[in-house]
């Protein structure tokens, strides 16, 4: 072929912008283009049209059940050496699907946490990855229906009768300490602010000062969260009242002012 005659052949090829439809729709004139191009057009309407029914149909068929699955499958293979990979996983998915799968994921989240305190910690960096206002909102909720789940008050004769009872309040009494464990956790690494520490901090102090209350369970989850929290400033802030409570004979068994003693000592090596 002749260099005239490719000149010809790229002389008839004419191209349209987005920005050249855009004028001439809004230009109110009658404007003739080719069928050749018109055909390309429809060819790409049909394109589009057929990915947005793709989405649509994905949409249709998506299933909860099988996503929960796998975030709880990636949640039980957490270690240090993969929580990178997991933890973009469960971003991935809750990028997605956020509106049906976020009280899921923190509740599951939650659960494992309270349960298995050893990986406390890493649990705490998977929330860290995707918490945020609305996050923050549902485990506020989460965990206040936790505590009050976890709140039951057992007389000791009903506990020496009923040892299914015995063992079930063994079990609260466990996971209402990991509560609080998963809390010192999201504190040092900021999820959790000085304000919000408080207030839970307050809390265990008014339980133990309340007559209708398990107290052993309460003095063992505060010496445990203040000795993870490791902050002076705190202790100073509660020192009388840890010392009266040291001294309370009639209602602490020797065990558990020992665990107030060990507390007042950490103290003291600050």
């Amino acid at each position: 072929m002749s260099k005239f005659r490719k000149q010809q052949q790229q002389q008839k090829v004419k191209t349209y912008d987005v920005n050249y439809f855009y004028n001439q729709r809004h230009s109110g004139r009658k404007t003739y283009i080719p069928q050749n191009a018109l055909n390309v057009l429809n060819i790409r309407t049909k394109i589009n049209m057929n990915v947005k029914k793709e989405r649509l149909e994905k949409l249709k068929t998506f299933n909860k059940a099988e996503l929960e699955k796998k975030i709880n499958g990636n949640l039980n293979k957490l270690s240090k050496d993969n929580i990178k990979p997991i933890t973009t996983i469960i971003k991935a998915i809750l990028e997605e699907k956020k509106d049906v799968l976020l009280d899921y994921t923190v509740k599951n989240l939650l659960n494992k946490a309270i349960s298995q305190p050893t990986f406390c910690d890493l649990y705490a960096e998977v929330y860290q990855n995707f918490h945020s206002n609305e996050s923050k909102t549902v485990f506020d909720k989460i965990f206040k229906d936790l505590i009050n789940l976890l709140e039951n008050k057992y007389e000791m004769g009903m506990l020496d009768k009923n040892y299914d009872l015995f063992c079930k309040n063994v079990q609260d009494k466990t996971r209402f300490i990991g509560l609080f464990n998963f809390i010192t956790s999201l504190y040092h690494i900021n999820i959790v602010d000085r304000t919000t520490l408080g207030y839970y901090i307050d809390y265990l102090f008014n339980k133990l000062e309340s007559e209708d209350t398990d107290t052993e369970k309460y003095i063992e989850c505060l010496c445990k969260f203040l000795t993870k929290i490791n902050d002076k400033k705190i202790f100073e802030e509660k020192l009388e009242v840890l010392k009266r409570l040291k001294g309370e004979k009639d209602r602490i068994s020797a065990r558990y002012r020992f665990m107030i003693m060990d507390l007042l000592d950490l103290y003291k090596k600050m």
